[in-house]
């Protein structure tokens, strides 16, 4: 009779635990359930507003402040479409001579980042302080878009058309902004460290105090470009146009310049230490107080340079053309 009873009390037992587990799965399955469905409802109101933020931005251009995280705005012409009701103001860029009246679109201080702005039209859009984190602006027109201070981190700016656009203290590091049209626009202190810079072209850009450490700008043009004091270090500048470029004071520690084109360029008082400028073309180069310490200036065409004072200790010259060129101790080569 006992051991029935322990047989009856063990039985009881068990399905009480076996019972309080299903149980407490079901209040967990229902508590998952009541989170979901207030997580769909959260988002659901997000894209709600968001929805509402970016009809806003079509009809008024204007969306400061916006929060458009992980919006598709693939495509979007209608940003500048002409508004006589909008009251156009006097923008002055940094560069006076493309100051004028434009009509801007007021993103600044926007939430977009992982926002697909692909084709999108944005010319001389206010962008400042804006995060773009991760976004896709490829083949985007940023023609002269103020971007002071805007984060654009790990940005696709492929193809991009961002002539005359202000980007002063901007976040561009990891970027890549292959084949955009990057003339005349300033990017001075801006961060451009490990971004992809080839077939670029930044004729006549401000690039002073960036740094550019570590990026790819092979095949770029930078011809009459601002580069002074700008940090190159480890950058590839294979094949370059670096034509009349300014570049006094540049960090070029480790760059890569083989190929590249440097004639008439300004290099007083830059770093080129351990730099690779094989058949690079520096004639009529200023190279005063140039730090060229253990260079590779392999078959380099240095005709009519300027060495005055530079640091050639450990540079490797052979083959190297120096007809004309004043050698460090202020003698002329002949």
């Amino acid at each position: 009779m006992f051991k029935k009873l322990v047989l009856i009390i063990t039985v009881l037992g068990i399905i009480g635990i076996l019972s309080w587990f299903y149980l407490d799965k079901k209040n967990k399955d229902f508590q998952q359930l009541q989170a979901q469905k207030a997580q769909d409802i959260k988002r659901a109101e997000a894209k709600k507003i968001q929805d509402q933020e970016i009809e806003k931005l079509k009809q008024t251009k204007q969306c400061i402040g916006c929060n458009l995280e992980n919006a598709d705005l693939f495509n979007l012409t209608e940003l500048v479409r002409p508004n006589r009701l909008h009251e156009a103001y006097k923008y002055y860029y940094e560069y006076e001579r493309y100051r004028g009246t434009k009509q801007l679109n007021y993103l600044n201080k926007s939430v977009l980042i992982n926002v697909n702005l692909q084709n999108a039209n944005l010319e001389s859009a206010d962008l400042r302080e804006a995060n773009l984190l991760e976004s896709n602006l490829s083949k985007a027109n940023l023609k002269g878009a103020d971007l002071r201070n805007a984060n654009l981190q790990k940005s696709d700016m492929s193809n991009a058309n961002l002539k005359q656009a202000v980007l002063t203290f901007t976040n561009l590091i990891e970027s890549d902004l292959n084949n955009a049209n990057l003339a005349f626009a300033n990017l001075e202190y801006s961060r451009l460290e490990r971004s992809n810079l080839s077939n670029v072209n930044l004729r006549e850009a401000n690039f002073q105090n960036a740094n550019v450490e570590g990026s790819n700008l092979s095949k770029s043009i930078l011809g009459h470009a601002n580069l002074q004091n700008a940090n190159f270090q480890d950058a590839i500048l294979t094949e370059a146009n670096l034509e009349a470029s300014k570049l006094g004071g540049a960090k070029l520690i480790n760059a890569s310049l083989d190929n590249a084109n440097l004639r008439a360029a300004d290099l007083h008082n830059a770093n080129l230490l351990n730099a690779n400028l094989t058949k690079s073309d520096l004639r009529g180069a200023n190279l005063q107080g140039t730090n060229l310490q253990k260079a590779n200036l392999t078959e380099a065409d240095l005709r009519g340079a300027n060495l005055s004072k530079a640091n050639i200790e450990g540079a490797i010259l052979k083959d190297a053309n120096l007809t004309g060129a004043i050698m460090p101790d202020g003698m002329q080569h002949y």
